[in-house]
This record gives structure tokens, C-alpha cells and sequence, in this order.
């Protein structure tokens, strides 16, 4: 299974793609939207991977992007606010 991580933060997608390289995926990283929909063009993807604590528009994007090429996402997620889970991300409207 290839996946794709969706995720600014640089500590926090090399250490989900350890572990998921670990367990035995094939995993590549892009750190903004623009990159995403590149790589979901370029790329075959079983899975798009993003924590929603990533700014709002790169998450959304990602989402678009992946649902356009008909790829799974799954959104990882700290937030416990009801009202941020719904819009995906603190912020989106």
C-alpha cells in the first residue's frame, strides 16, 4: 500500500512515515497543497494521510485533490471541539 502524507510539520511527518515504513508501507511526504495535488497526479495513492491541525487551507485542498482522483483520506486529528471536526480543521468556515 502506497500512502501519501499531507503535513506541514516536518517532525510530525517523518515520525508517522517511520512508523508506517516500519510496518511495511510505501510512504512519500508533501508539506503543501500545490505538492499533494502533484503527487496525487504523478502518483498512484491507496491513502492520503492528514492531521487536521495543518492550516486549514493545505488540509482542504488535500481533501479536493484526493477525492478528485478517488483516493481514501484519513484525517488524524487531537481536536476535540465538535464544530472544528465538522469544518475539518480550526478556522475553516
Amino acid at each position: 500500500m502506497r500512502i501519501l502524507i499531507a503535513e506541514d510539520d516536518r517532525i510530525i511527518a517523518d515520525g508517522l512515515g517511520r512508523s508506517l515504513r516500519q510496518t511495511g508501507y510505501a510512504v512519500d511526504w508533501v508539506a503543501n497543497g500545490v505538492d499533494a495535488d502533484n503527487a496525487l497526479t504523478a502518483g498512484t495513492y491507496d491513502l492520503v494521510n492528514s492531521i487536521s491541525a495543518c492550516p486549514c487551507p493545505v488540509l482542504m485542498f488535500c481533501v479536493v485533490c484526493a477525492r478528485k482522483s478517488n483516493v481514501p483520506v484519513l484525517i488524524l486529528t487531537a481536536l476535540t471541539d465538535q464544530r472544528s471536526g465538522q469544518r475539518g480543521s480550526p478556522g475553516c468556515g
